[in-house]
């Protein structure tokens, strides 16, 4: 529905008080069930090779399936959004007016100004600043124009402006996905090691301005120290991205192998009776030096014990 000043404004409805205001010529806008959104969800993270990224660290995916009931006539001004959407029209017909001026590529935040509340436009408007310090809104005189039909199904990325009209009454789903970004992975690595040293979970109080900054200096030097020691290897280990599988064979004094067949903690995913030949095997003897990952927190199923 619309305010007073013709903003879109989202209100919450009982499946039967919303039934009520579709027939009364509202436009209607819900997330899909929980099975469909899990298999169209993890069919495109997987076809689209998000690995790792197409998931919480709860093991939730990072996406999600929007139905939408729109009745003819109903607008969605220029707007663009953070994900990365797949749109599929099932009934009924709309016009896309689409352009790519004045975008942000690869937003972390959507570009909303067709919805009501001035609080949410200011902090789009302060992210988007960041990556374009002239960044403003705006309507588009030229413009890509697209009409979706029933099956028609269409693909537009993160950051493209878009506006849409229903040019009749129309159904159609939007596979919206939010995969993990490069500042994610990095960022939290960073704060990991952080939260290792007492001096960075130490709470900020009671410090003069100067003391402030002598302690802020020192704390600085050490990340820098942090940062030096992490790798690639680190941040991103094999098992994260799948790949080869490993098997570790480790060889006696006699130089026979020991353990044979078993497979590292990384390959969980490697089937019980799936042949050795068919995997890279890393020999380890007495003078193989491992390196434990710096991020790795390591814990013993007794410990989780009470």
């Amino acid at each position: 529905m619309k305010d007073q000043s013709g903003k879109i404004a989202s209100i919450e409805l009982s499946e039967e008080a919303a039934i009520g205001c579709y027939e009364c010529g509202a436009s209607l806008y819900f997330r899909a069930p929980q099975e469909i959104s899990d298999a169209l969800v993890s069919t495109i993270a997987k076809d689209t090779g998000m690995g790792f990224a197409g998931r919480y660290s709860n093991g939730e995916l990072r996406g999600e399936v929007e139905v939408f009931l729109s009745r003819k006539g109903h607008v969605t001004d220029w707007h663009f959004d953070y994900m990365q959407n797949f749109t599929i029209q099932l009934k009924g017909t709309k016009r896309w007016r689409l352009s790519s001026k004045n975008s942000i590529p690869n937003p972390i935040r959507g570009c909303t100004p067709h919805y009501s509340g001035v609080d949410t436009i200011e902090q789009q408007m302060k992210v988007h600043r960041l990556a374009n310090p002239n960044f403003h809104y705006k309507s588009f005189k030229i413009h890509e124009v697209v009409t979706l039909t029933p099956g028609s199904f269409m693909y537009f990325p993160a950051g493209l402006w878009h506006k849409v009209e229903c040019t009749e009454d129309s159904v159609s789903i939007n596979i919206s996905m939010m995969p993990s970004t490069w500042s994610d992975l990095v960022g939290d690595g960073i704060k990991h090691m952080m939260w290792r040293d007492k001096s960075w979970r130490e709470g900020i109080a009671n410090l003069s301005y100067t003391k402030a900054r002598s302690k802020l200096h020192g704390l600085l030097y050490n990340l820098k120290q942090v940062v030096r020691r992490m790798t690639v290897h680190d941040l991103l280990p094999q098992g994260m991205l799948g790949g080869e599988k490993r098997v570790v064979v480790v060889r006696g004094s006699d130089g026979k192998s020991e353990g044979k067949g078993r497979r590292s903690s990384g390959d969980a995913s490697s089937k019980p009776d799936e042949p050795i030949s068919q995997l890279h095997k890393i020999q380890i003897d007495s003078e193989t030096i491992l390196r434990p990952n710096v991020l790795a927190v390591l814990i013993k199923e007794n410990d989780l014990r009470q």
